[in-house]
């Protein structure tokens, strides 16, 4: 789970997040009011590919929007605290540390070093380029 007050106090000052909840998400998380200007929930936000165009990075867990994001060529990151217990209960098409494009980060003080020093893992095998 995200520990939003570590990282309001670590990035506040020089960042945004734009957080989409996947619909099929029963226990969405409340975010806290005292932090309404850095945290915007735009979870009931229709079109993903305009909020994948305007950020910077994307931190997702074992979504496929890795997938469109790739095209963006743009730094990555996995947050995935209960990695373990997800790999227990269900399969991946991939190996999972083979496959993500960019870094791993499985507790907040992770994801907030991550985020301070980007990594574009790539050329991104899930992007091919082609020359005519």
């Amino acid at each position: 789970m995200l520990n939003f007050k570590e990282i309001y106090e670590a990035l506040h000052e020089d960042y945004v997040f734009l957080l989409k909840i996947h619909p099929f998400v029963q226990n969405k998380p409340t975010l806290p009011y005292e932090y309404s200007d850095f945290y915007y929930d735009v979870s009931d936000y229709r079109e993903i590919n305009d909020l994948l165009l305007v950020a910077d990075q994307l931190i997702t867990d074992y979504s496929s929007v890795c997938f469109e994001y790739a095209l963006l060529k743009r730094p990555m990151i996995f947050f995935a605290p209960d990695l373990a217990d997800y790999m227990q209960s269900r399969s991946f098409y991939f190996n999972y540390f083979d496959f993500i494009p960019g870094s791993l980060a499985e507790n907040t003080g992770d994801l907030i070093q991550q985020l301070k020093h980007p990594k574009l893992i790539g050329p991104s095998s899930m992007v091919s380029s082609t020359s005519s």
